[in-house]
C-alpha cells in the first residue's frame, strides 16, 4: 500500500545519541556537553535516515495504504454506483499502460526523544518534503516493465537541540530508468550511464514495483469488500508481502495488518489502514503502530490523498520514543 518508508535506520540515530553519553567529557566541558554537542551532529545527521527509517516504516504502510488505495480504487467494476454497508464491493486493478505517468507529494514529519543519558532526552525532529514522477516505459500485460523515475523536489531536514541540517539528495532534478533482469533492479540515468550507489538506493525504493505484480494491489483485488466490515491479513498474506518488499533483518515487518472500507459512492472509495510494525535485531528493538486514510477516485481507480501516522517506542542502546505523520497527494 502506498506510503508503507522508516524504523531500520532509527537505529542509526539512537547510537549516535548514545554516544554523548558513552564518551568521555571534552576537554574544557566537565559535563560532557562538548562531546554531546560533537555526537549531535553525527546523530542529526544520522536523523535523516532514522527518521528516514521511520519514514520508511510509514513508508511501507503509507505504501501499503497507498496501494490499498490503488488497488481499491481500481474498483470501476465494484457492482453498483453506491454501495450502502453490507453491499459487496469487488476491485478490478487496472492495467499499466504505456505512457501512464503520476506525480506523488508527500510530506513526512517524525519526532522523537532520545534518552541519551539517565534523565536527558534529546529532541530530534525530521522532516522530508518529496515530489516524486512516475511514467510507464514499457509493459507486459498488466505489468509494469520499465519506468521512468523523476524526483523534481526532495528535502530532508534533521533537527538536534534546536540545530538544523539538511541531507543533500542526489537524486533531485534528476531523471532515471528502472528495469529488471531476472529478479535484479537495474537503475541508471535517463540517457543510460551509471548511477552511484546513493542513487541506486533512492531510486530503487522508488521503482521497487517495476517487473512485478504490486503484491498489496493483488491482495487487495483478490478479496470481497464490505463497508465498515474490518478486514485482517493472515499470517500467510504478511509473510508474503515483506517478501515482495525485500524486507532484511535490518526492517521493520509488518505484525499486523487490517483494513475497512469505510465509505463508498459513485466517484469515491476510502479505506481506513490500522497497521503494525515491529523492528527485531541484534541493534534492539522499536515498534510502530500506524492508522492511515486512503481516498480512492472510483472511476479512474486511482489514489486521491493518503494521510496518516502514529506512535513509535523501544529501544536501540537508548529508550527512543516518538511519532510519525505523513500525507501524500496524487495528480495524474
Amino acid at each position: 500500500m502506498k506510503r508503507l518508508r522508516s524504523i531500520a535506520l532509527l537505529s542509526c540515530l539512537v547510537f549516535a545519541a548514545v554516544g554523548c553519553k558513552k564518551k568521555d567529557a571534552a576537554p574544557g566541558s566537565a559535563d560532557g556537553s562538548g562531546t554531546a554537542a560533537g555526537s549531535a551532529g553525527s546523530a542529526a545527521g544520522s536523523a535523516g535516515s532514522a527518521a528516514g527509517s521511520a519514514g520508511s516504516a510509514a513508508g511501507s504502510a503509507g505504501s501499503a495504504a497507498g496501494s490499498a488505495g490503488s488497488a481499491a480504487g481500481s474498483a470501476g467494476s465494484a457492482a453498483g454506483s453506491a454501495a450502502p454497508a453490507g453491499d459487496d464491493v469487488t476491485i478490478t486493478v487496472a492495467p499499466a499502460k504505456v505512457g501512464d505517468k503520476s506525480t506523488e507529494t508527500t510530506d513526512e514529519v517524525a519526532l522523537m526523544k532520545v534518552e541519551a543519558k539517565p534523565g536527558q532526552l534529546l529532541d530530534i525532529e525530521q522532516k522530508k518534503h518529496e515530489v516524486k514522477v512516475i511514467e510507464v516505459v514499457a509493459v507486459d500485460g498488466n505489468v509494469m516493465t520499465k519506468a521512468k523515475v523523476s524526483f523534481p523536489e526532495m528535502t530532508n531536514v534533521s533537527t538536534l537541540g534546536g540545530k538544523s541540517k539538511d541531507k543533500p539528495e542526489p537524486v533531485v532534478g534528476k531523471s532515471y530508468l528502472v528495469w529488471r533482469e531476472g529478479t535484479e533492479l537495474k537503475v541508471t540515468h535517463e540517457d543510460g550511464s551509471e548511477v552511484s550507489p546513493e542513487e541506486h538506493a533512492t531510486v530503487a525504493k522508488a521503482g521497487k514495483d517495476v517487473g512485478h505484480a504490486d503484491p498489496m494491489s493483488s491482495l487487495i483485488a483478490s478479496k470481497t469488500w464490505k463497508v465498515g466490515v474490518k478486514v485482517d491479513l493472515t499470517a500467510e498474506e504478511l509473510a508474503a508481502l515483506a517478501a515482495a518488499n525485500g524486507h532484511d533483518d535490518e526492517d521493520p515487518k509488518p505484525s499486523s495488518i487490517s483494513l475497512t472500507l469505510k465509505s463508498a459512492d459513485a466517484n469515491i472509495l476510502t479505506f481506513d489502514l490500522v497497521m503494525a510494525m515491529e523492528l527485531k535485531s541484534p541493534k534492539g528493538e522499536m515498534k510502530m503502530e500506524l492508522t492511515s486514510v486512503a481516498t480512492i477516485d472510483r472511476a479512474k481507480g486511482r489514489p486521491i490523498e493518503m494521510t496518516g501516522g502514529g506512535p513509535m517506542s523501544g529501544n536501540m542502546g537508548a529508550p527512543v520514543t516518538g511519532t510519525f505523520t505523513a500525507k501524500s497527494t496524487y495528480a495524474y
